[in-house]
């Protein structure tokens, strides 16, 4: 019979191994999951609207944006562009100051891409050993 201090021991040993694999795949497959992240986050900005009543998608994609760009202060995937190119207007949540308006001027709105800022976040949050 195997006391518990050794079952305890390797699933710890099993943890630490899937941490290491992970670590190495995400130093690999970095730029790959960049790109799918990109395409993705595109993708989804094509479906932010004010206007349409998409159900609980929808809403739950425009809370998911407008909670990023506030908490990260950035606007947009590169910049505030990428909500033109989607054919979208600026959203509020990409305002330094919060107004009323849904259209806001350039200069009051995060001009750092959340793609860099998600990056600069998870950069922060690792712990070398």
């Amino acid at each position: 019979f195997y006391s518990w201090n050794y079952c305890y021991s390797i699933i710890i040993l099993v943890f630490i191994i899937i941490q290491c694999i992970h670590g190495i795949l995400v130093i690999i497959f970095r730029f790959e999951v960049e790109k799918v992240l990109f395409t993705a986050l595109k993708q989804s900005m094509k479906s932010y609207s004010y206007h349409t009543d998409g159900g609980l998608y929808h809403t739950m994609l425009r809370s998911a944006w407008d909670f990023i760009q506030t908490s990260l202060e950035c606007c947009g995937i590169q910049s505030m562009k990428d909500w033109e190119e989607a054919e979208q207007q600026v959203p509020v949540s990409c305002e330094v100051q919060t107004n009323t308006t849904i259209i806001a001027p350039v200069t009051d709105l995060y001009q750092l891409g959340c793609l860099e800022a998600v990056t600069m976040f998870a950069r922060d949050q690792v712990v070398p050993v």
